[in-house]
This record gives C-alpha cells, structure tokens and sequence, in this order.
C-alpha cells in the first residue's frame, strides 16, 4: 500500500500527460509524460529492489533479474502506449 498508491497515482498522472485529455482535451505533454512514466517504474521496482537487498542476493545473481523485469515492464509501456 506504501508504494502501490504512488505508483498508481504516477501512472495515471503519465496517462493524463501522454494523452493530454482529464476533462477536456488538449495538447500531450510527452517529457511530462515520461517524467511521470519514469516515476511510475521507480516506484513499481522499488518493492523487487527491497526484496533483494533483504534477501541479500549477490548482485551478480540479481542483475539478470533485475534486466529482465526491467525489459519486461519497459516493453509493457511501450505496447501500452501503441494501444493508446
């Protein structure tokens, strides 16, 4: 819960920024957009990171998670942004 509504409230702050309608529509504001965007993932990895650094995994065993994820969620926005 402690990350969860951040990290909801930045993607939809992205969402409102990329598209550039709220209650109207007006001009996108794409670097507010990935400001927002970049916030989102940040707060969305932080709980991942956390978990690592308590399990205390050596970040050579770490690091080709922490890429993959970080493919995975990355290739997530981009599609998602195609389909907006």
């Amino acid at each position: 819960m402690l990350v969860a509504v951040p990290a909801g409230w930045s993607a939809y702050f992205a969402l409102v920024s990329f598209t550039g309608c709220f209650i109207e529509c007006g001009e996108p504001d794409t670097g507010t957009g990935v400001l927002w965007g970049s916030l989102a993932l940040f707060f969305l990895g932080l709980p991942v990171l956390t978990g690592l650094v308590v399990a205390r995994v050596p970040l050579r065993r770490g690091l080709p998670w922490l890429i993959g994820v970080g493919g995975a969620v990355t290739l997530g926005g981009v599609l998602a942004q195609r389909v907006i």
